[in-house]
């Protein structure tokens, strides 16, 4: 017996810049505590943005991080709820799909700019450093 789609629209249950602000007091007080003990001795090591947004993360106050899980934890059922029986989400795009992004140092290279330190051996220092101070 054939399958039928049935389409149907919804909306959400919870509005997005609300379940923005819930993501981004979450995701900075977590970042921040994960980096209290690495930022306080290497703040150098860090690039200037985020190290503002880790000092963010350190200013929300407990009781906020704790409203922002219990909202999460609500908007999560709401959703659920709202997807039960749902196999698949057919969603507005981009007519060319995502654009695509490259890294591109040609700007800095006419300003003078040379790599010191090739990229393979870049990422390998990089990690060792996160092993031997995380």
């Amino acid at each position: 017996m054939p399958r039928v789609a049935r389409a149907c629209s919804a909306r959400l249950p919870v509005a997005l810049d609300v379940l923005l602000a819930i993501h981004t007091t979450i995701l900075l007080s977590e970042a921040a505590a994960s980096q209290s003990m690495l930022l306080p001795r290497h703040r150098e090591h860090y690039a200037p943005g985020l190290r503002a947004q880790l000092e963010v993360g350190n200013a929300i106050p407990a009781r906020a991080y704790m409203q922002a899980q219990r909202l999460r934890r609500r908007a999560r059922i709401r959703l659920t709820t709202l997807l039960r029986g749902v196999d698949a989400l057919v969603l507005p795009s981009m007519p060319d799909g995502a654009p695509r992004k490259l890294l591109d140092s040609s700007r800095m290279k006419k300003l003078g700019w040379r790599a010191q330190v090739p990229l393979n051996e870049g990422i390998r220092r990089t990690y060792d450093w996160y092993r031997e101070h995380a």
